[in-house]
């Protein structure tokens, strides 16, 4: 990941980050690690391209224009790390939920 100064990033989102424990019956109990505030650059995307088929690649639909999410800069959050979104969980850099409006983005690992 491509370390940033926060004055570069203009999205702000919210994360709830999970660790899995296997409890004594086998069964998996999931508990909140960490809550942090990520901050995002998001970027204009001049080629549109579907969310659904290609939401690996961080192409998102964003106040009716398409964006790119490029950086993340939180030295807490790291590849693989669960995070909990309206009681689903996902692998980060893969989505989170913009703090500003709810909505739902993916994240992809800069290149």
């Amino acid at each position: 990941m491509k370390k940033v100064s926060t004055r570069n990033l203009n999205t702000q989102a919210l994360v709830q980050m999970l660790e899995q424990i296997e409890d004594e019956y086998g069964g998996i109990e999931t508990y909140i690690k960490h809550t942090a505030k990520i901050w995002v650059k998001m970027e204009p995307v001049i080629e549109i391209r579907s969310l659904f088929s290609d939401g690996l690649n961080g192409i998102v639909s964003f106040d009716k224009a398409f964006y790119k999410i490029t950086m993340i800069d939180n030295p807490q959050i790291k590849l693989g790390d669960m995070i909990v979104i309206q009681e689903s969980t996902f692998k980060i850099l893969k989505k989170i939920r913009l703090f500003t409006n709810n909505m739902i983005i993916f994240i992809t690992q800069e290149q």
